[in-house]
Parts: C-alpha cells; structure tokens; sequence
C-alpha cells in the first residue's frame, strides 16, 4: 500500500477506534499497516492528509483530551496557539512542549508523535 494511504488512514485511526471500541488503538494503528513501513511514513504526509481531512483533527483533539494514563502525548488549545507535549507523571524530565499557531501542523506533529510512542511501547 502506498504510504500516502496509510497516513490517510492514520488520520482515521481515531474515528475508527471510537467506532469498533472492541479494538486497542494498537491495533487500529497496527492495521493501517503503519508498522511495516514506519520509517517511511513522515510528520509531512500526515499534516497534507489532514488538509485532505480536516474533519479528522478536531476528533484528535477530542482523542488527546480522553487520555487517561500517567504518560501521553497532548495537544490543547491556550489562545490562538496550540500546544503539543508529552506529560509523564513518573519522570518529569521526559515532559516537552512545543508550540504551533497552525492547528493543522500542530496535530500532524501529535499524530505522529502519538503513534512513534505506540509503536515502540507496542512492537
């Protein structure tokens, strides 16, 4: 498959996961076939699946803010900037946080953020 598909399927992967909720988001994420060809997938090709997708960000954002665990990435809105971190209760040194004012670059990095995380905790 090529890799401009499967970032339109990441891009998806929210709404696909809130639809079967009887699937992990490990798997969601491992059936856009984003595992076997990771390093080929870049920030870029998702950021120009977002502009396809729009739609797909706000349900992200949505995503980030469902998260309950004591590590995760994030992505919030503060002002007219976004804000895309990692939190880690556990080791505060691994906290980050970067800042975009483009809403669609600032989830395109927590989208491939979120599923770097995934796929190395999970391989």
């Amino acid at each position: 498959m090529p890799t401009d598909d499967i970032a339109k399927q990441i891009v998806f992967m929210v709404r696909k996961y809130n639809e079967r909720r009887n699937i992990s988001e490990i798997d969601v994420l491992k059936e856009t076939g984003y595992y076997q060809v990771h390093d080929s997938i870049s920030e870029k090709q998702i950021y120009l699946a977002l502009t396809q997708f729009p739609e797909c960000i706000d349900e992200w954002i949505q995503f980030s803010e469902d998260q309950r665990s004591d590590q995760y990435y994030y992505i919030l809105q503060k002002d007219r900037k976004y804000i895309v971190g990692f939190w880690s209760s556990r080791d505060e040194t691994l906290n980050t946080i970067k800042t975009f004012t483009d809403k669609v670059e600032a989830c395109a990095n927590f989208i491939f953020s979120e599923i770097e995380y995934v796929r190395t905790l999970f391989p």
